[in-house]
């Protein structure tokens, strides 16, 4: 073989070996770029979660601190309500109303969220009602029984403590079903009767239907305690 074939051949040999190591490098650049660009995406996106996560902390915190404050006002108003009134126990029963036992005798009655007496401390107990007027259950012991009555939000006294039983503490087409001499029967809450007492059982049936029972049969009356037919 000739020395100029041979060189030529050389020549070829390191003319491909340049041109593979310049891909080569190209292709390792491209890489390098790309890797890079990752790299900073995900240092992006580690530092985003690092935001994120320390906004979560002072977030979760600050709600910690809200709470406890909200549980320590709460508290002082109920600390305050008990060592101003002297009330031996104090017990929401509407938003704007609490049920408090006089220290002494035990009795309870109403105040509003400022103190403000509603209900003087002498019944057995009272309950909210649930009516568009806010009335106040009051319940009393009296001959051993304990007896229900009707008290407006202002305090008034509707109804005496009489009842010796209810069907709920709510009322149904503006009537209470209350228990007299073992019989129900209905009143509005200026106690007059509507639906006279001589029932075994009374409940709301719709709107002003009454599911009623008497010697053992069961059927329908209106709001004046007059048997109709429910389709």
């Amino acid at each position: 073989m000739s020395e100029k074939r041979v060189q030529k051949q050389a020549n070829k040999i390191i003319e491909d070996a340049k041109l593979e190591a310049e891909r080569i490098i190209s292709e390792a650049r491209l890489e390098a770029e790309r890797l890079a660009k990752e790299s900073a995406f995900i240092e992006a996106v580690k530092k985003r979660a690092d935001e994120i996560k320390e906004f979560t902390r002072k977030t979760c915190s600050k709600i910690k601190s809200d709470a406890k404050q909200l549980q320590e006002k709460i508290l002082k108003e109920e600390t305050s309500i008990y060592s101003i009134y002297r009330y031996s126990t104090v017990r929401n029963i509407r938003n704007d109303l609490w049920a408090v036992a006089d220290i002494k005798t035990e009795k309870i009655g109403c105040i509003d969220i400022n103190g403000n007496q509603i209900i003087p401390c002498k019944y057995s107990e009272v309950l909210s009602i649930y009516s568009e007027t806010n009335d106040i259950a009051i319940s009393d012991l009296i001959s051993n029984n304990f007896c229900y009555g009707l008290a407006d939000n202002k305090g008034n006294v509707l109804i005496e403590p009489k009842y010796t039983d209810v069907q709920s503490f709510s009322f149904h087409s503006g009537l209470w079903i209350v228990k007299s001499d073992g019989k129900w029967g209905a009143v509005d809450r200026n106690d007059n009767v509507f639906i006279p007492f001589m029932y075994e059982k009374i409940s709301p049936f719709y709107e002003d239907t009454f599911e009623a029972e008497l010697n053992g049969e069961t059927f329908y009356i209106n709001k004046n305690g007059e048997r109709i037919d429910v389709d």
